[in-house]
């Protein structure tokens, strides 16, 4: 679904809408901890992480030289694995209070900052 709507619509609306609804589900999980915001906040996870990470990729495999494509898609899957590797541990320091409200807010906090830097990265690609 993502594929059809990037090559009809353009890198701008597949990246930004993801990252949005990834920050939604993570803050509505945070406010309001219920077995529906955990359903909404899954549903929201999906569609964010799930289309972002498929969409970067090929953003990446796009825009790299052909002789240089490995070396960036390489580049792109170890950062990603940096980033789900160090995330957990740096949100973890926010969940020692014994509250995890605390970290899915952080989580927000940190998804909806990607938003900009996002922004920043699909202008200088233009």
């Amino acid at each position: 679904m993502g594929g059809k709507i990037q090559d009809k619509y353009g890198n701008w609306i597949v990246s930004i809408i993801p990252i949005i609804f990834q920050a939604i589900g993570v803050f509505l999980i945070a406010i309001y901890p219920s077995f529906v915001t955990v359903i909404l906040c899954a549903v929201c996870t999906g569609f964010g992480y799930g289309t972002f990470y498929s969409i970067a990729n090929t953003i990446v495999t796009k825009n790299a030289p052909e002789e240089r494509s490995s070396y960036a898609i390489s580049t792109y899957l170890l950062i990603t694995d940096l980033a789900m590797g160090f995330s957990p541990a740096f949100l973890g320091l926010f969940a020692t209070t014994g509250q995890y409200n605390n970290l899915f807010l952080v989580a927000a906090i940190i998804t909806g900052s990607s938003l900009p830097l996002c922004v920043l990265v699909l202008r200088k690609m233009k």
